[in-house]
């Protein structure tokens, strides 16, 4: 049945075939878009998370700094 189809009207299958071409293509360029910004992301998240280390460090630091001065004042 689907040869009768094909052969009956290979114009329609054509144009079948392309349209699957293309929204498959359009698929995938979606797909690597993704995965691009994806990784923008992860370089933004891996920013803020060095920049939270970095303030945490100082904060120990300060604190570190705090308790030194009070064992000195008593």
């Amino acid at each position: 049945m689907n040869v009768r189809l094909i052969t009956a009207k290979p114009e329609k299958f054509a144009v079948s075939v392309v349209m699957a071409l293309v929204l498959a293509t359009a698929g995938l360029y979606k797909i690597v878009h993704a995965f691009d910004r994806l990784s923008e992301i992860e370089g933004i998240v891996s920013d803020v998370a060095d920049t939270v280390s970095d303030h945490e460090s100082r904060i120990e630091s300060v604190e570190s700094d705090v308790q030194d001065l009070q064992s000195e004042r008593y």
